[in-house]
């Protein structure tokens, strides 16, 4: 309520995991964001590789740099994190399914095709639910899955490719804008080709310029006759500028 759009969590370096960037990334990037967007909820993950303690002190100099809330990635050897964060009265989100910060090693997949690897998950959102997190995002998880697990919570789930049965939904907004010519998931949906586009305009404007098709006179600006004459006269009688050099 008084949002003037839905939740934006920070993008950097084309992931949303704190595997890639620093603190000190993370928050200049949040303070552009808060700038331009005064009135909308900001989230923000802590970075990966951190201890408890500086993962609280993290989470506390985001929160003074304007994050509304902070997301841990993991569940499992991650709830105590988890945990001391909310206990100094920081937002919290959680997720289970996909752990992107692991996934460079294990792998890009759906998480719970197996019952004991979706039994898993639950009893990760269960404890997650327990600590008090503000949503927990559900990763690449099998629809029918993802869709139990939600009903069965009383916390909201945010779905990211796992499915309509979740309470909201999220996407990267470099995948949904076509930003860029990597490998688009199986879950995302390109609304637009930007990177198509902007490359293809980019390419044309170049072609049109060494063609001397760009710039025609309905690009350019004019003078009226009068006073270009005018303006010829004066340079006239101020002498050749370039013969003075």
């Amino acid at each position: 309520i008084g949002l003037d759009g839905p939740p934006v969590e920070i993008y950097y370096k084309g992931a949303t995991s704190g595997l890639k960037t620093d603190l000190d990334e993370l928050i200049f990037s949040l303070k552009a964001v808060r700038k331009g967007a005064p009135n909308t909820f900001i989230m923000v993950p802590i970075p990966f590789g951190l201890n408890t303690g500086e993962t609280v002190a993290a989470a506390v100099r985001l929160v003074k740099a304007g994050a509304d809330a902070v997301k841990i990635e993991g569940a499992g050897p991650n709830l105590k994190k988890i945990e001391k964060v909310i206990e100094q009265g920081i937002a919290c989100v959680g997720t289970i399914g996909l752990n992107i910060e692991i996934s460079t090693y294990e792998g890009f997949r759906c998480v719970g095709k197996s019952s004991d690897e979706a039994l898993e998950a639950y009893t990760n959102a269960l404890a997650l639910q327990k600590l008090g997190v503000i949503w927990i995002e559900i990763e690449c998880m099998p629809y029918a899955v993802a869709k139990e697990i939600t009903e069965r919570l009383k916390v909201p789930t945010i779905g990211i490719g796992s499915g309509s049965g979740c309470d909201g939904q999220a996407m990267h907004s470099e995948d949904l804008l076509g930003l860029h010519d990597r490998y688009y998931p199986k879950h995302c949906k390109k609304y637009i080709d930007f990177y198509r586009d902007s490359v293809g305009a980019l390419n044309c404007f170049k072609k049109e310029v060494s063609e001397s098709v760009f710039l025609v006179k309905s690009n350019s600006f004019e003078i009226e006759e009068s006073e270009f004459e005018k303006f010829k006269k004066e340079l006239e009688k101020s002498g050749d500028a370039k013969k003075d050099l």
